[in-house]
């Protein structure tokens, strides 16, 4: 029986393009689920004002819990491998 080598590499999104496939209802926005649009969401923000907090950290910490990598498809991802038959 022969020996054969099979060396194989493959790009998966290689354009590395952010393509949404998810969505908040409220806003049809991937990254914005709009709660700090809402009056309970202009209440917090006006809490941690009054408590001499940062505001912008609040609101940066907020875009960061919403950011939802399940919205997205994978980014580039690289395969590279080999099947060796004897």
């Amino acid at each position: 029986k022969p020996l054969s080598l099979n060396i194989y590499f493959r790009v998966s999104n290689l354009l590395n393009a952010k393509n949404i496939i998810g969505v908040y209802t409220a806003t049809g926005s991937p990254i914005d689920d709009g709660y700090l649009a809402t009056a309970e969401g202009q209440t917090s923000i006006d809490q941690v004002a009054n408590q001499g907090g940062n505001v912008q950290a609040y609101l940066d910490a907020y875009s960061w819990s919403v950011r939802n990598p399940g919205n997205y498809t994978l980014p580039r991802r690289l395969f590279v491998g080999a099947a060796f038959q004897f």
